[in-house]
């Protein structure tokens, strides 16, 4: 967020490195998911999925409860890589998945809103762009917030097909 991609992806290596150490799962999953977070925002979607994968397969395992939803990870990471029909199924169903959580939703309701907007549903996305900033004036989970506008501006001037 601060402009230092490889110290970033530096630092989460780090972090998993540690919680591999101690093993300690919760902290393991954590680590991978906002190592998919990061190689997302690094553009490296193959990287990406293969974290949030690798978080999920282990939550399962352990039976852990994730507030970082890997299927919008998953989500985000097919959008990057063109296939965006998929991005959105498992967007919509890690939204569903992670109705109960408040933390990141502005985040994960961002990256579903750009799917929307990808496929045409102007109108869905722009909605859901409004719930990621109610949602954060609800907990003051700021962290997305100039990407939501940026995001809610892009909506506006997406290509409309004419009938």
């Amino acid at each position: 967020m601060l402009g230092y991609p490889d110290r970033a992806l530096a630092s989460i290596r780090d972090a998993v490195r540690l919680a591999e150490r101690l093993g300690h799962p919760l902290s393991l999953d954590i680590a991978y998911l906002y190592e998919a977070v990061i190689h997302l925002f690094r553009h490296k979607p193959d990287m990406a999925l293969q974290r949030a994968h690798a978080a999920e397969v282990l939550a399962a395992e352990q039976r852990l409860a994730l507030n970082l939803e890997p299927n919008i990870l998953r989500g985000g990471a097919l959008l990057a890589q063109g296939a965006i029909d998929r991005a959105v199924a498992s967007m919509r169903e890690g939204i569903a998945a992670a109705a109960v959580w408040q933390l990141y939703r502005p985040y994960h309701l961002a990256l579903y809103a750009e799917a929307l907007g990808r496929v045409g549903d102007y109108d869905g996305a722009l909605t859901t762009l409004a719930d990621a900033l109610d949602g954060i004036e609800r907990n003051g989970e700021r962290w997305w917030e100039a990407e939501i506008h940026r995001l809610k501006r892009r909506v506006f001037t997406f290509p409309r097909k004419v009938c």
